[in-house]
């Protein structure tokens, strides 16, 4: 079981103050290949029951997202959680046209695409499945660092953020783009 305590770890070895995280692969909650502090605030997400999870009877898949903070001052990142739950009470896998499993997008008040995770990302173009466990929820975070996809500064305002899984449940191809979607507000910056 995953606790508070294993989120005070990862931010030890994020702190440097530990080599490594006793259970190093289960410590990388955003599945990036590095222990941070977002995986810590991934495991706190769980343990506060902020990320998906599948209600009694519920099937299918279900998602969530989840910001650590919804509101920032300018150049301050925002870390982000895409959640996905099968709530099938067996196996069930999702079929995904590439290796790329999710993505983040965000977008201005206008509804203009401001900034994607994947863009300039290289994915390796096979079809794959992934099996997901019965009940089984699966986190996948990144950090929006307040920057347009050409790496401007984005002015203070609100934004939308949508998280989603790109691929679809077999054995039917169903249930595709599966998604979640909050607003994060960019303050204007103080006046000294």
């Amino acid at each position: 079981m995953v606790t508070s305590l294993d989120a005070v770890l990862v931010l030890q070895v994020d702190a440097g103050l530990l080599d490594r995280a006793p259970c190093q692969l289960q410590a990388d909650a955003s599945f990036d290949g590095v222990v941070n502090s977002l995986d810590a605030a991934i495991i706190l997400q769980r343990e506060a029951g902020l990320l998906a999870a599948c209600e009694p009877g519920e099937a299918g898949f279900t998602a969530s997202l989840t910001a650590v903070d919804k509101v920032a001052v300018p150049g301050e990142p925002f870390s982000l959680t895409l959640s996905v739950s099968n709530c099938n009470e067996r196996e069930t896998a999702r079929r995904y046209s590439s290796s790329q499993l999710y993505d983040f997008i965000v977008r201005d008040e206008s509804g203009a695409t401001v900034w994607s995770w994947s863009r300039g990302k290289a994915f390796v173009q096979a079809v794959m499945e992934r099996t997901y466990g019965d009940r089984q929820t699966v986190t996948y975070g990144v950090v929006w660092d307040q920057t347009t996809n050409d790496v401007a500064p984005v002015a203070p305002g609100t934004y939308q953020i949508e998280a989603l899984d790109v691929g679809c449940t077999l054995p039917a191809l169903n249930q595709c783009g599966l998604s979640a979607t909050i607003d994060v507000q960019i303050l204007v910056p103080p006046v000294p």
